[in-house]
């Protein structure tokens, strides 16, 4: 038994079979379709995205480098300043060391007494005055002169010792004697004399 297909038949099938796949492609593309248009629109958003961020990126990397810039030049200019500010306490405390002296007084200036002086220091108050003016008596970061009137040197040596003993941390030093030009005695006038002679005495003020 033998099948024979017709030419026509031929002809309707492939159109059928075509309509067929026609058919199948028109529905996948259908179902596809939309999805590939998200994809495009999400592809494009995300390149937006992608664009607006690099932008964003970019700005904000030189904004940071320009802060940086800008932050070296403050501490730049912020050390200068403490380095000068630090010289400059440095030298005022060298002027005020060298200017500035602290005069102690022991004794009383009577007939017969001698002067003399001497240095003392504590650097136990020294060190602690220039870094805290509370901890320590400040005047101990100058010089310190001490003046004794006293009849002889002993004297003067032992009040010298008595008022800063080392055993307290005080250093002294040489002590040497002063001349002091003796002050002219004015002898009073006599009642009798004339105003003259009274004005020359010191009463005619």
């Amino acid at each position: 038994m033998y099948l024979q297909i017709a030419d026509s038949d031929v002809v309707v099938l492939s159109l059928a079979a075509a309509c067929l796949a026609a058919a199948i492609v028109m529905e996948l593309l259908r179902i596809v379709l939309p999805d590939i248009y998200e994809w495009i629109a999400d592809y494009a958003a995300i390149k937006v995205e992608i664009t607006r961020t690099r932008n964003l990126t970019v700005r904000t990397l030189e904004g940071n480098r320009r802060q940086a810039v800008l932050r070296e030049r403050r501490n730049a200019e912020r050390f200068r300043l403490k380095s000068k500010l630090s010289r400059t306490e440095m030298t005022l405390a060298a002027l005020e060391s060298d200017r500035v002296e602290v005069l102690h007084e022991l004794g009383e200036a009577a007939l017969g007494s001698q002067l003399f002086i001497a240095r003392v220091s504590h650097r136990r108050f020294a060190d602690a005055s220039h870094k805290d003016f509370d901890s320590a008596p400040c005047i101990w970061r100058y010089g310190n002169v001490v003046r004794i009137w006293a009849s002889q040197e002993r004297a003067a040596r032992s009040m010298l010792q008595s008022a800063f003993p080392a055993a307290k941390g005080y250093s002294v030093g040489e002590m040497t004697q002063v001349q002091v030009a003796a002050k002219p005695m004015v002898r009073p006038a006599a009642a009798s004399s004339a105003p003259e002679a009274r004005a020359e005495a010191g009463y005619g003020r």
